[in-house]
C-alpha cells in the first residue's frame, strides 16, 4: 500500500511478472515496470516501500526499484539490482538522513542492505548468515534497531547503528551485533509474524529525524563511503512491537503461558536493555500469519490463515474491537 493505491505483483506461466497498481476501490490504474524489466525478478515474492522508493524483491535474488516521479503519479525508469543469489522471502525497509534502506534476506539467511538516494544506488552488500540453529519468520527495522522474529520462539535484537553513521559499508559478522536474545514463545510454536507501530511520524510529534535534520547530518555520497555526524539517540517514543506466534504445539496446554490456548500476539515495549510486555492479545487458535496496526497506532489488527480469521484490537484497552470470520487472509 502506497499513499492510498495498491501495488499488486502477478505471474501467469509462460510471461514476466506484472506489477500493477489499483485505487483502494479496486481500480485498475496502471503497470509500475513493464514486462521486460519486471521479469528479471522472477516471481516477485516482498514489496517494500520507503519514504519515495518502491523495493520489488524476486525470487532470482535481483531487486527492482522505483518510485513516482516528483509531483506526478508517474513511474520513474526502474533500477535494476542483482543483490542475492538466493530468492528473496522477507524484507524491511526505513527511512534515515534522507536515504531509504532496504534490508533483504534470502532462504539461506544472507541479509542484504541496500541504501537508495534519488534513485541512485549508493551502496549495497550482503552479509553471511547470522542464524544457526533457527530461521528467520519476519524482520523488522526501527531506530537503530533490525528484530528478527525466530522459529524457535526467540525475538533476536541487532544492532545496525554501523550501517547508518557509515562506519561499516562492507559485509561484516552479524552475530557480533547482537544486542539481544528474548524467548517469547516455546521452541514447538515459534515465531511467526512482527510488526513495528511508531505513531510518532504520522501524530506529528518529535521525532528521531527532527534531531537528524536540525543538525544537518552530514553526507558525501559522491564519495564511496558514505559517513554521517555521530550522534546518539534514545529509542523512538511509542515504538511497540507486535509479535505473532505460531501454531500451538497439540496436545500442550500452558495455562497462563503465552500460547497455551492458541496462538497469541504479544505487544511489547522495549526500553533501554530490556523489552517488556505490554498485553498478551488472545483472539486466535492458529498461527498468527499477520500483524500491523494503522498509521497513528490507535488500532491493531491481527489475522491467521489457519484460522481464516481477522481480529481488530484497541491499542489503548488492548480490548477486541471487531472479529471478522472466514477471510482468506493472505497480507494485511
Amino acid at each position: 500500500h502506497l499513499r492510498g493505491r495498491i501495488l499488486v505483483s502477478t505471474k501467469n506461466r509462460g510471461t514476466g511478472s506484472s506489477l500493477l497498481e489499483f485505487n483502494c476501490s479496486g481500480e485498475f490504474i496502471g503497470s509500475v515496470a513493464n514486462t521486460t524489466l519486471s521479469d528479471t525478478l522472477g516471481s516477485v515474492l516482498v514489496i517494500l516501500t520507503g519514504h519515495s522508493h518502491v523495493c520489488f524483491c524476486g525470487n532470482t535474488g535481483a531487486l527492482l526499484i522505483t518510485r513516482e516521479a516528483f509531483g506526478t503519479t508517474v513511474w520513474e525508469e526502474p533500477l535494476i539490482i542483482a543483490c542475492h543469489a538466493h530468492a528473496i522471502v522477507m524484507g524491511a525497509a526505513m527511512s534515515y538522513a534522507g536515504f531509504d534502506i532496504f534490508f533483504t534476506l534470502d532462504k539461506e539467511g544472507f541479509l542484504g542492505v541496500i541504501f537508495v538516494d534519488n534513485m541512485e544506488l549508493v551502496r549495497s552488500f550482503v552479509n553471511h548468515p547470522f542464524l544457526s540453529d533457527t530461521k528467520a519468520a519476519a524482520i523488522c527495522a526501527v531506530s537503530t534497531y533490525l528484530y528478527v522474529a525466530c522459529d524457535n520462539g526467540e525475538l533476536l535484537v541487532l544492532d545496525i547503528s554501523m550501517f547508518l553513521n557509515g562506519t561499516v559499508s562492507a559485509p561484516t559478522n552479524l552475530r557480533s551485533r547482537v544486542l539481544k536474545i528474548k524467548r517469547l514463545f516455546r521452541a514447538s510454536q515459534g515465531l511467526r509474524s512482527l510488526a513495528v507501530v511508531s505513531p510518532n511520524a504520522f501524530l506529528d510529534l518529535h521525532c528521531e529525524d527532527d534531531d537528524r535534520y536540525a543538525f544537518n547530518a552530514a553526507r558525501a555520497s559522491a564519495q564511496d563511503l558514505v559517513r554521517f555526524e555521530e550522534r546518539k539517540f534514545d529509542a523512538l517514543e511509542g515504538h511497540v512491537l507486535l509479535v505473532g506466534s505460531g501454531d500451538p504445539p497439540k496436545g500442550e496446554n500452558g495455562g497462563d503461558q503465552p500460547g497455551g490456548n492458541g496462538s497469541d500476539v504479544l505487544v511489547l515495549c522495549p526500553q533501554g536493555e530490556h523489552i517488556r510486555r505490554l498485553a498478551t492479545l488472545r483472539g486466535h487458535q492458529h498461527a498468527v500469519t499477520q500483524v500491523a496496526a494503522d498509521a497513528a497506532g490507535r488500532f491493531y489488527f491481527t489475522a491467521s490463515a489457519g484460522d481464516r480469521r481477522l481480529c481488530i484490537w484497541d491499542s489503548l484497552s488492548f480490548n477486541l474491537e471487531a472479529r471478522y470470520d472466514r477471510v482468506a487472509v493472505s497480507g494485511i
